[in-house]
């Protein structure tokens, strides 16, 4: 099967989080499979830490793969 998400090869977001181990997964993937479940562990990171940089950023690197303009549903985390 051909993968048809892109990788972002110059200024990944995870290296300015200083999300090392998730950056060593995202470089190594070889499938869109496990750039999705890169993509999905980083989502329940951001809520499970209710980061809203992270989660942001997850949402800009998953438009930039499928080449959509993804606007997730607005909402922030409770204190």
């Amino acid at each position: 099967m051909t993968n048809v998400l892109k990788k972002i090869t110059i200024g990944n977001p995870l290296f300015n989080l200083e999300m090392t181990k998730e950056l060593k997964a995202y470089n190594e993937a070889k499938s869109d499979e496990e750039i999705a479940n890169i993509y999905h562990n980083l989502l329940n990171q951001s809520e499970n830490k209710k980061n809203e940089v992270l989660r942001n950023f997850t949402f800009a690197m998953i438009a930039f793969s499928t080449g959509r303009n993804l606007t997730p549903q607005l909402w922030y985390y409770e204190n």
